[in-house]
């Protein structure tokens, strides 16, 4: 497919901890995929078993102002055979290396003149354990987006060292968003403007965030994210700030578990292709193990 990053723009990656490419990827396709996620959002779709909700306020599923939809390729799987997730793939094992596997997608969406902002926030901060590994996100926006319609915002080099502390957005523990315990001073904000084609890489230990959405139009944000195959050491623990939140969405997948969901999920993964890449095989029986030592 011919998806590749320029020596220059791996080097910008590696530096500032973010790289945004211009026209990557297809309008028309990058439309196509807009429309099915207006209608997944439209019909509610997995709202039940906790794949649908707000980031903010999960407890409320009728007005959202920061929707998501985690792994919509499981309701729409011709997702994966876009050429937009092709190209993304090969980015992906450009800067990770050949084993890189994409680990999850979500679309984030912010309504029309009250779409909250994202929090300041490191990816890697959600992550159930705290170990180094190498991973990045593809953050493609679905139409023109610049700060009044909530552009990506980062701070660069904030990639390098340890995680930062976080905590639940204005104290709220039923939030299922983070937001970093540091705040960035304007001056070390860059932000970043996109126009449709275009498309962020950023590393999963980069801060950023993305303001509210003034404009009158909704934004549509579809998201891969890719890690290499590193297995937790022993000794990884839980992120402090992780117990203290109460997880409403986890309660809500549990119950739909509970309900017959997990056999859903296991064709899922099947029908995904999980079970045949040894590589994540082997990580996910690792880090299953390791959390279990360190409850």
């Amino acid at each position: 497919m011919g998806a590749t990053i320029s020596t220059s723009g791996i080097e910008q990656f590696r530096s500032d901890g973010f790289v945004v490419l211009r026209q990557f990827f297809g309008h028309e396709e990058i439309l196509e995929i807009r429309s099915v996620f207006e209608d997944l959002y439209a019909r509610k779709v997995g709202v039940k078993e906790g794949a649908q909700f707000d980031v903010l306020k999960p407890t409320d599923t009728n007005a959202m102002t920061l929707g998501q939809l985690t792994n919509p390729s499981n309701f729409s799987p011709a997702l994966r055979k876009t050429a937009f997730a092709g190209k993304a793939q090969e980015i992906a094992k450009q800067i990770l290396g050949p084993e890189s596997f994409c680990s999850g997608d979500f679309v984030l969406m912010k309504p029309g003149l009250q779409g909250a902002a994202t929090p300041w926030h490191q990816d890697q901060a959600y992550e159930k354990l705290n170990y180094d590994y190498d991973q990045l996100t593809l953050w493609l926006p679905l139409q023109d987006v610049d700060e009044k319609s909530g552009c990506m915002q980062f701070v660069p080099g904030t990639h390098v060292g340890p995680i930062k502390p976080h905590r639940s957005p204005n104290n709220d523990i039923n939030a299922h968003s983070l937001e970093c315990c540091y705040t960035p001073t304007p001056e070390e904000i860059v932000s970043a403007p996109m126009s449709l084609g275009d498309c962020s890489i950023h590393d999963g230990r980069v801060l950023h965030g993305s303001p509210s959405n003034r404009s009158s139009m909704t934004r549509y944000a579809y998201i891969l994210v890719f890690r290499n195959p590193t297995a937790p050491p022993p000794t990884a623990a839980p992120y402090p700030w992780l117990k203290q939140r109460h997880d409403v969405v986890a309660e809500r997948r549990d119950a739909w578990y509970r309900r017959g969901g997990f056999f859903v999920l296991l064709w899922r993964k099947f029908r995904r292709g999980e079970f045949s890449n040894f590589s994540r095989i082997r990580l996910t029986f690792r880090e299953a193990v390791v959390r279990f030592q360190r409850r």
